[in-house]
């Protein structure tokens, strides 16, 4: 890795204090998700689940209303962020059916289900959850300027019980929507974390190396000698 000179580095390292202060999380609970539908989501057909691998996203929100996703472009045809939500909205994460399946009371399968354990988290103190939704896609992911059949849940009220929300989102929807999406990831505080924490490590390293090659270059003093 290159390294660069000092007054510079001590810019990019004020910066990286910066990010990181603000992706740090505060003094509240830290609330997981056990997110799952235990009936099937289906194609536009009403018949079909929806394959192993489609994409399902899971939104949280300060109040019970599902103010959806925002247009990337107008086009024609309009084109959409999936990722992307408007008003008090907040994009969890992305989880997919089948891995893992919901199990019913015999311990099969249901096709075309998801669970979720605890592989989302927030800060109650950083966000307003109250309620939760999913938004659903008939793909693994998204072909550039191909349509996609896509649908959303009911909303859900989130109720925490011991710094755990376990909701089930009931299923039974369909992907009866059909848009074309341009899958622009919306960032999140783990990712300005590790953002943060690589930044340091490189500047770490670097500096490091630098030091050492001055005390390299520097000689040993000469000891005296007894006449």
């Amino acid at each position: 890795m290159a390294c660069i000179r000092p007054s510079v580095k001590w810019m990019l390292l004020l910066a990286c204090c910066a990010v990181g202060l603000t992706a740090l999380p505060s003094h509240g609970d830290i609330i997981s998700l056990i997110a799952y539908v235990s009936n099937p989501i289906y194609e536009d057909d009403g018949v079909t689940p929806l394959a192993q691998g489609s994409i399902v996203m899971i939104f949280g929100s300060a109040d019970n209303q599902n103010d959806g996703m925002s247009e990337w472009s107008p086009g024609p045809p309009p084109i959409y962020n999936p990722y992307s939500v408007q008003g008090d909205d907040i994009y969890l994460g992305t989880v997919y059916i089948g891995q893992p399946y919901y199990y019913d009371e015999e311990d099969n399968p249901v096709l075309g289900t998801f669970r979720s354990d605890m592989v989302i988290t927030w800060n109650d103190e950083e966000v307003e959850i109250n309620y939760l939704y999913i938004r659903f896609f008939n793909t693994p992911y998204f072909p550039p300027g191909v349509p996609v059949e896509w649908g959303t849940s009911t909303v859900f009220e989130a109720t925490v019980d011991f710094g755990v929300v376990n909701q089930d989102l009931i299923g039974n929807y369909l992907a009866n929507h059909t848009n074309v999406f341009m899958s622009i990831p919306e960032p999140s505080t783990v990712h300005l974390m590790l953002l943060f924490g690589g930044l340091a490590a490189g500047m770490g390293a670097c500096m490091k190396k630098s030091q050492g090659t001055k005390q390299a270059g520097q000689q040993p003093p000469k000891e005296a000698c007894a006449s």
